[in-house]
């Protein structure tokens, strides 16, 4: 295991699990389902602001690649071009590498579901969350 996913284990508490379903959903690995994506973005930090590509996207963070370096220590706002920057969600890098970071989100959970069911209306839906399913019962 690489010093990467060994430090991503560490702050989220459990064992780390490869696993994916054929339709994108992240089964393992993280504490909510995670889903495969191709959003264009722009990561706001320190009154800079740089475009990006989040490559996959759950309740709890994600990953980007980024065109150039961040401050991983330094707090960041998320805006997906498709949302405007009204829907901008705040982040903290977890880990980085090769032009990549792993990326939590920070805001309240209400904000992070209304942001990621307007950006994917549909897949948000798959995803299956545990309150969700409280709700149904």
């Amino acid at each position: 295991m690489d010093a990467d996913r060994e430090r991503e284990r560490r702050l989220l508490g459990g064992e780390i699990e490869e696993r994916q379903d054929p339709g994108g959903l992240d089964l393992g690995r993280r504490a909510s389902p995670r889903l495969s994506s191709v959003y264009s973005a722009k990561l706001a930090q320190r009154g800079k602001v740089q475009a990006c590509v989040v490559t996959n996207l759950s309740l709890t963070g994600g990953r980007v690649k980024l065109t150039q370096p961040v401050d991983v220590h330094a707090p960041m706002r998320l805006m997906f071009d498709r949302l405007g920057d009204y829907w901008a969600l705040n982040v903290g890098v977890v880990w980085s590498a090769s032009g990549m970071v792993g990326v939590r989100l920070f805001d309240a959970e209400e904000t992070r579901r209304a942001t990621l069911q307007r950006l994917m209306p549909g897949r948000f839906k798959r995803m299956n969350f545990p309150r969700d399913k409280e709700k149904e019962g």
